[in-house]
């Protein structure tokens, strides 16, 4: 479904300069404080489910962005995961050279790979979504 280009307002706060910007850094400082707390685990949930917004997001605008390729995409994912390229294609059973050509975009990924991306990330990133991506053209 695409989305509308409506644009929304935000309510008005009624605060001062002054009021509103004590206001906004005591909310920089307790996101800050909430982010430093924040476990590994939740974190990189948290990044993956930001990952995939973003390619749903790109998928949904139906046009060809090469900035938004398979590998490029797979290269956030090693970052989610602080792998290295070896890590992740020994963790997911792709030869390191064939990963190495999929991650450079040189080529596609075959569909037992996207699945085993799906169940590396606890389906989190379904293999639906990797696939599409991964069959974007220009």
């Amino acid at each position: 479904m695409k989305r509308s280009n409506q644009k929304f307002s935000l309510p008005r706060h009624g605060l001062s300069e002054e009021e509103k910007s004590a206001a906004d850094k005591e909310l920089k400082l307790l996101r800050f404080r909430r982010l430093n707390e924040m476990t590994e685990a939740s974190r990189i949930y948290a990044d993956l489910l930001r990952l995939r917004y973003q390619m749903s997001d790109y998928l949904e605008l139906g046009l060809f962005d090469p900035d938004h390729s398979f590998g490029k995409y797979l290269k956030k994912y090693l970052q989610i995961f602080n792998l290295k390229r070896r890590e992740l294609s020994d963790d997911i059973s792709v030869h390191e050279t064939k990963f190495s050509r999929i991650i450079n975009d040189k080529k596609n990924p075959t569909l037992a790979i996207l699945y085993r991306l799906e169940e590396h990330c606890n389906g989190i990133i379904e293999a639906s979504i990797w696939w599409e991506v991964g069959n974007e053209e220009g």
